[in-house]
């Protein structure tokens, strides 16, 4: 049987690797993300990462999408979702209702604005972005995790 010195031992060696490893992975993925902010939810460790719930609980409203995130540089990191081939906004909206988001009435550009009507909340920005048949639904994050 260990004594408990020993014991001890391994358990801050091990501790130790763990604390390695996960800032490693995250320095990687950090990397990864700021090199190239798009990814797909076949790139699985990325996707479960940077994918905030919200995002990944979207309606597909077309096969063809992907994912972008960008770390905030001194703005607000953001998730989105784009969706090639699309144009129904409709279930985008529907969905964010849902989540006790309300339309606002002033745009940002062209996309549409959209908070919870009560307290500091997260903001979407949904796109339709017609010449190119795309639809972008972004969140932009009001606190960090």
């Amino acid at each position: 049987m260990l004594s408990l010195k020993k014991y001890l031992k391994w358990l801050l060696i091990a501790l130790v690797l763990y604390t390695i490893g996960v800032f490693s992975l995250e320095s990687w993925l950090d990397k990864r993300i700021s090199d190239n902010p798009a990814y797909e939810k076949s790139d699985m460790v990325v996707y479960r990462y940077f994918t905030d719930t919200d995002i990944a609980g979207v309606p597909k409203i077309s096969e063809r999408y992907y994912f972008e995130y960008h770390i905030g540089d001194g703005y607000a990191p953001m998730n989105e979702i784009i969706f090639s081939d699309a144009s129904d906004l409709a279930p985008l909206r529907d969905y964010l209702k849902k989540l006790g988001y309300e339309k606002e009435i002033k745009r940002f550009g062209d996309s549409e604005v959209w908070k919870k009507p009560v307290g500091k909340s997260d903001t979407f920005y949904l796109w339709h972005i017609k010449d190119r048949n795309e639809v972008r639904l972004s969140k932009v994050f009001t606190h960090i995790f």
